[in-house]
C-alpha cells in the first residue's frame, strides 16, 4: 500500500537521492530496482520537482536497458550457466533445464508474464537470450509491458503526491481523499498483476 512505503527506510533513501540528482540518479535506480523508484518519480511528478514526458521516456528507457542487460547475459556473457549464475536465478540445475524446456514451447506466454514478473523476471530475460529469442521479439514484448508497468506506477505516485499536497494545504477533503483512493487503486492493480505473473512464472520454473 502507498502508505506503508511512504513510510519505509527504501522509500525516504531513493527519495532523497531523486530530489538531490533527479534523472542522473532515476535512470540507474530503476535498472536496479525498477517498481519502487518509478512510483517515487510519479510522487516526484506531482511536487512540480521533475517534467512529466522526460521521467516517463527516462523510467521507460531504464527499465527496457534491465531487460536487455539480462538478455546480454544469456546470449553472449554467460551463455554456459554455471553454478554461481543459477544460484543468482536460485534455481538448481534439473530446475533450469525444465524451465529452458517449457520457455521454448511457451516462450510467448513466459515472456509477456515474466516482464510483469517483480521478483523472478530476471530468469525469463535470462533464458530468453540463452535460447536466442530474436532480439525484435524480445524488446516487442518487454515495451508493451514497460509500457504498462511505467503508466500504472506512474500514475499511481502521481495521484499520491496530489492527494498530500491536497490534503495538506486545503479543506477540499473530498478531492484529497479521491485521489488518495486513485492511487491505491492503481498500486493494487500493479501488484495483483505482478503477483499473478509471479506464481506463473514460479510454476513454469518448477515445471
Amino acid at each position: 500500500m502507498p502508505s506503508s512505503i511512504l513510510t519505509s527506510p527504501d522509500f525516504l533513501r531513493l527519495f532523497n537521492l531523486i530530489q538531490l540528482y533527479g534523472y542522473l540518479v532515476i535512470f540507474p535506480l530503476v535498472v536496479i530496482e525498477g517498481p519502487i523508484t518509478i512510483f517515487i518519480s510519479g510522487f516526484f511528478v506531482s511536487l512540480g520537482f521533475l517534467n512529466p514526458s522526460s521521467t516517463f521516456i527516462t523510467v521507460v528507457l531504464a527499465d527496457l536497458t534491465s531487460d536487455i542487460i539480462y538478455y546480454a547475459a544469456g546470449r553472449w556473457w554467460f551463455h554456459s550457466p554455471t553454478n554461481k549464475i543459477l544460484g543468482f536465478f536460485k534455481l538448481t540445475s534439473n530446475g533450469f533445464v525444465k524451465f529452458k524446456s517449457k520457455f521454448i514451447r511457451h516462450k510467448g506466454k513466459i515472456m509477456f508474464f515474466g516482464k510483469l514478473s517483480s521478483f523472478v523476471g530476471g530468469v525469463v530475460m535470462y533464458v530468453a537470450g540463452l535460447v536466442e529469442i530474436p532480439f525484435p521479439e524480445f524488446i516487442t514484448f518487454n515495451i508493451f509491458n514497460a509500457l504498462f508497468k511505467s503508466v500504472v506506477l506512474l500514475l499511481a505516485g502521481y495521484f499520491l503526491g496530489s492527494a498530500v499536497a491536497k490534503l495538506g494545504t486545503s479543506l477540499d477533503w473530498v478531492t484529497g481523499i479521491g485521489l488518495l483512493i486513485t492511487s491505491v487503486t492503481l498500486f493494487t492493480i500493479y501488484w495483483s498483476v505482478t503477483a499473478f505473473a509471479n506464481k506463473y512464472i514460479k510454476r513454469a520454473e518448477n515445471g
